[in-house]
């Protein structure tokens, strides 16, 4: 019961200059402002559907991605992952080692929760696909400018391979499509 790859959120200290990196294939979608959760973000879409989407968020103010950077710095926040049910997906995931975080007591309710794990540098959003089936894309990889302790996480999701980056830099390959992102400021 594998979930599959829906979207790439990256925590940014400027959504100008990250989405600036992005080639003109992607499509822009609107800047929104979400006061709950102190962001402001923009979704990023290949023309074809069988990519998964990028969301690239800034803080500018108090909440819990303000807080995500100024503990770990800019970089992936996390994957948005969709299944067709929601407690299989979450034991898959925990025989992996993966933890429900304690936000997801509120937000289980509307069928989404968050997993994470001491040495895995990015969260899970699990949430249920809200049609009769899930979409599952193109492969993605994902190559994190920091050490992944468990190699097992590598292949966690369908259809996303993740794995340490050679440099310093956020590598995103999606398709025919190579993102190299650099976050220095």
């Amino acid at each position: 019961m594998r979930p599959n790859l829906d979207h790439i959120a990256i925590v940014t200290h400027s959504l100008r200059d990250t989405v600036a990196q992005f080639p003109s294939a992607f499509i822009r979608h609107a800047i929104e402002v979400h006061e709950s959760e102190g962001t402001q973000e923009q979704y990023l879409t290949l023309p074809r559907s069988e990519s998964p989407s990028v969301l690239v968020m800034e803080p500018v103010g108090d909440g819990p991605y303000a807080r995500a950077l100024a503990q770990r710095g800019p970089g992936l926040h996390h994957l948005g992952c969709v299944a067709a049910d929601l407690d299989p997906a979450i034991d898959y995931l925990a025989e992996f080692g993966l933890l429900l975080h304690p936000i997801s007591l509120r937000t289980y309710a509307q069928h989404v929760v968050w997993l994470c794990r001491p040495g895995v540098p990015f969260l899970l959003e699990l949430y249920t696909a809200t049609d009769s089936g899930t979409v599952q894309y193109a492969p993605t990889v994902l190559e994190l400018p920091c050490p992944i302790r468990h190699d097992h996480v590598g292949e966690l999701i369908a259809g996303c391979s993740i794995r340490p980056s050679v440099d310093n830099r956020l590598h995103i390959v999606m398709g025919d499509i190579a993102l190299d992102l650099n976050f220095a400021e």
